[in-house]
């Protein structure tokens, strides 16, 4: 029920008589009505105790939209967009090892991982690869185009091999604090179909010219599986502590 109100003047010399009070009164009345929006979580929205509910959604039909029996709203009725990127991991090394991604979201359209990273393997570089679920299956191919000071070379893998390659990065013998970069994309990582992935990847090991290379991947893993884990490993050894691995949800 209205409240009765007697016109008043705010400090700003605006009046405010009773119907507008009663207006301002039951807007605060219906939104203390609507239920708790829920907690995005990963780029998901989820009640705050799961399960069925209904709430209020400017996009959605009559104004609401029903969380599944999970608690997750509908993609397409979210009440913004979803975001066009998120982070799922960040993982920083802090003894020497490898990464191992487990349990990726489904949630969103493609994968991109950034690695910042350095071998511990006597060598002045070390060839990264990655592999998909723990399949050490003979199930991926890559080409890649690479370039040295000024020499152009290119390889490809002829047969199936049992991981898949992103780069060249740094290595123990390289100069102290050199690493090697890597960008890599995997696009539709949950669809049924095989799954392709690109690379940059750039590594430094001496200061002077011909000491750096900048390699160029593509590749294939030759499954229809979701993606729900990234393992990267060196090809000898390990990567030392302080080596970095980002990887994003991509929208």
């Amino acid at each position: 029920m209205a409240l009765p109100y007697v016109r008043t003047t705010w400090a700003n010399g605006m009046p405010i008589d009773p119907p507008r009070m009663n207006n301002i009164e039951q807007g605060l009345v219906d939104l203390d009505a609507l239920p708790d929006l829920p907690t995005p979580v990963n780029g998901s929205w989820l009640t705050a105790s799961g399960g069925a509910a209904v709430w209020r959604a400017p996009n959605a039909p009559n104004g609401t939209v029903q969380l599944d029996g999970s608690g997750l709203v509908p993609v397409a009725q979210m009440p913004y967009p979803a975001p066009a990127m998120v982070k799922f991991a960040d993982v920083v090394l802090g003894s020497a090892g490898t990464f191992d991604i487990q349990s990726i979201p489904a949630t969103a359209i493609h994968l991109m991982m950034r690695l910042v990273v350095r071998g511990d393997t006597a060598a002045v570089n070390v060839a990264t690869y990655l592999r998909f679920n723990n399949d050490s299956s003979a199930q991926y191919f890559a080409l890649y185009l690479q370039n040295n000071a000024t020499t152009p070379t290119a390889g490809e893998d002829t047969a199936a091999i049992a991981n898949g390659l992103l780069g060249v990065v740094s290595a123990a013998s390289a100069v102290a604090s050199y690493h090697g970069d890597i960008t890599v994309n995997i696009g539709d990582y949950t669809a049924a179909k095989t799954k392709n992935w690109t690379s940059l990847a750039h590594s430094l090991w001496a200061a002077g010219t011909g000491s750096h290379t900048i390699r160029f991947v593509g590749g294939v893993w030759a499954s229809a599986a979701a993606i729900n884990r990234i393992q990267v490993i060196p090809a000898a050894g390990s990567f030392i502590a302080g080596s970095r691995l980002t990887l994003y949800g991509l929208n």
